[in-house]
């Protein structure tokens, strides 16, 4: 159950959604492999793993005068462990032109993701999806272990990554008792998307939504997304946020969200690429 009703209004729910994704990484630290740490002008999180999934930095807020150094200061855990890292800048980042140093620094760019939400109660009713489909919570340990086998294998991990990555999951939990909940897709007995639902402060987060490559443009996508935050209703949240992809933005302003800013998502190579 959300603590508080969220606040409908664009810049309380655009912060809102930054707040969510950071509370989500906060849960990943259940898993010992990985640190949260909050600190008076960024929050961040390392592992000892060279994916920059583990590793992040967010809601950076440096002095201006001072921003070179405080770059400098931030990327140093990664260059000492030698991983690679993702540094997100979005509304609550400063000063404005981060990303302008960030790359004067050697970050490239990776991808850029819309801050979207979606208010539960306006959720579309009749979904267009292929016979069949059925939608499955993983509730027990050998869902579960399909959930991973299926997420890890589309999200396409480095092999490296897949056991700390399973290994960070399975510390979370699954199942009611967790803040996380994950989805299987399938058809004719086949997982074919998958998909978890963060239960945060506030809002309902939909993250990881991911479909088979054979699988995309037939509807699935939607009406995953659909269904768990029907789920999300249920429990009582009002708004529902994700990031999406630049291409997948326009399928969840069809199912009712809105864009609230932008997150650009910045790459630090350290050693170089893995």
């Amino acid at each position: 159950m959300p603590e508080n009703p969220p606040d409908l209004s664009y810049d309380s729910l655009a912060f809102a959604v930054e707040k969510n994704a950071v509370e989500q990484f906060r849960a990943w630290a259940r898993w010992p492999g990985l640190e949260f740490r909050v600190d008076s002008d960024r929050i961040w999180t390392i592992a000892g793993v060279r994916s920059p999934i583990f590793n992040n930095i967010v809601r950076a807020t440096f002095d201006p005068a001072a921003v070179e150094e405080s770059i400098d200061r931030a990327l140093l855990p990664y260059r000492e462990r030698n991983v690679q890292a993702y540094w997100w800048v979005g509304r609550s980042s400063r000063p404005a032109d981060l990303g302008s140093h960030l790359t004067a620094h050697g970050l490239k760019t990776a991808f850029i993701a819309p801050a979207m939400a979606a208010d539960l109660q306006a959720l579309p009713e009749h979904i267009p999806a292929p016979a069949g489909l059925a939608v499955e919570e993983v509730v027990d340990v050998s869902a579960f272990r399909k959930w991973l086998k299926f997420t890890a294998a589309a999200m396409d991990l480095p092999s490296t990554a897949v056991t700390p990555w399973t290994e960070m999951h399975s510390s979370i939990g699954f199942g009611p008792p967790s803040s996380l909940r994950r989805y299987l897709a399938f058809l004719g007995g086949e997982p074919v998307a998958s998909a978890s639902l963060f239960n945060g402060p506030v809002l309902a987060g939909v993250e990881s939504l991911i479909t088979g490559k054979e699988y995309r443009r037939k509807g699935i996508g939607s009406a995953l997304t659909v269904t768990i935050l029907r789920a999300a209703r249920t429990s009582g949240y009002r708004v529902g946020a994700l990031f999406s992809t630049l291409e997948a933005a326009g399928m969840y302003r069809r199912l009712g969200f809105r864009e609230y800013g932008r997150q650009w998502c910045y790459l630090w190579e350290s050693g170089g690429a893995e």
